[in-house]
């Protein structure tokens, strides 16, 4: 097990009581950057996420302790995932991505790392079809505009679409798994990054659907 400081066990034990108490087996904190987005999920045995949206003044200070020693300039996300039955924690922190350099006009643009073109594939799209038959949406836990995400709804619809206060409002709605897997499959992080992929703000504010985020949904224990 990794040393921990002071900072990130008591941090761990604060969430880890938390998600216990709402009965979850497994909780996922996100911070992206000191003083705003912060995203508690926690999923429970029957597999249904429960999202948290309030936090006391005591919580934020443990989260600002714990920003002062492990946040810096080159850093993206700092990413908390917990056990709650183990009291194990991963902590796991997102670089930002490398500043694009200036291109000509004439220059077609450079894909981004994130901007992959190459599709997903059929395995991985029926391992997110088969964790969203679980219940467990793809779906940033935030107050407002949460990026963008995948969902099974009423019956067998698949939905596609953004999430607002950790809904999700699809665009859309495949009426089979098939159709949802050969859809999916199709797409890659290139596609699904919208028009304005190149913009630095853009990427930070849409927040799409990556490979990344597929393959972290379909690895939750």
């Amino acid at each position: 097990m990794p040393s921990f400081s002071a900072a990130q066990l008591a941090l761990t034990e604060v969430l880890r009581q938390r998600l216990a108490a709402a009965g979850c087996q497994y909780g996922r904190f996100d911070v992206s950057e000191p003083g705003t987005y912060l995203s508690l999920s926690g999923q429970k045995a029957d597999g249904k996420t429960l999202y948290f949206w309030e936090f006391s003044q005591k919580f934020h200070e443990l989260v600002n302790a714990y920003l002062q020693e492990q946040y810096d300039e080159y850093t993206s996300q700092l990413t908390i995932q917990i056990d709650v039955a183990t009291a194990q924690a991963q902590y796991v922190r997102t670089p930002k991505l490398v500043p694009e350099l200036a291109t000509a006009a004439t220059t077609a643009p450079t894909l981004l790392p994130t901007h992959d073109p190459t599709p997903y594939g059929l395995a991985l799209a029926a391992q997110v079809a088969a964790r969203l038959d679980l219940g467990t949406a793809l779906a940033y836990s935030c107050r407002g505009y949460g990026g963008m995400g995948l969902a099974r709804g009423a019956g067998a619809e698949y939905q596609y679409g953004e999430v607002w206060d950790g809904t999700l409002s699809p665009s859309k709605t495949f009426p089979t798994w098939a159709a949802f897997v050969a859809w999916l499959a199709a797409q890659s992080d290139f596609s699904l990054a919208g028009p304005d992929y190149q913009s630095a703000s853009y990427r930070s504010t849409h927040r799409p659907i990556t490979r990344r985020r597929l393959t972290e949904l379909v690895q939750l224990a």
